[in-house]
């Protein structure tokens, strides 16, 4: 592939400065199909990431709070 960018450059790259640079360069159909692929699949590893990592954060507030509920009846049966 004649383009050599980063996956973080790829990444954070809007659709439209995706588009000018690929109309620069000239690409073949190929490139450019494998290019937006190659975009499409780090996009969705990102997106994927940031859920995985809500997902976690949102659990380890469950837990905190079924600790605290555990305590709370604990406390009321003394």
């Amino acid at each position: 592939m004649s383009l050599n960018l980063t996956d973080d450059e790829l990444v954070d790259m809007t659709t439209a400065d995706l588009r000018l640079l690929l109309e620069k360069k000239r690409l073949t159909i190929e490139e450019h199909k494998e290019l937006r692929s190659r975009r499409r699949r780090l996009q969705n590893r990102k997106y994927a990431r940031k859920c995985a990592s809500k997902k976690q954060s949102e659990v380890e507030n469950l837990a905190t709070q079924v600790k605290e509920e555990v305590v709370e009846i604990q406390v009321g049966y003394l």
